[in-house]
């Protein structure tokens, strides 16, 4: 049995203020439902968090 997975890699500058950990915490969340792109950027855009997608 083959097994698909979707790969996400995003880079965050860690040079910001700060990032809050509750948007952290909501992307860890997420990992276990496997995801969207758009919904980790939606979290990421919501929490004002500056990162680029490979």
């Amino acid at each position: 049995m083959q097994y698909s997975m979707n790969k996400i890699k995003l880079c965050i500058d860690l040079n910001q203020a700060t990032i809050d950990p509750l948007c952290l915490q909501e992307i860890i969340d997420l990992i276990i439902i496997n995801p969207t792109q758009a919904e980790i950027e939606e979290i990421l855009n919501d929490y004002n968090v500056i990162y680029e997608i490979f």
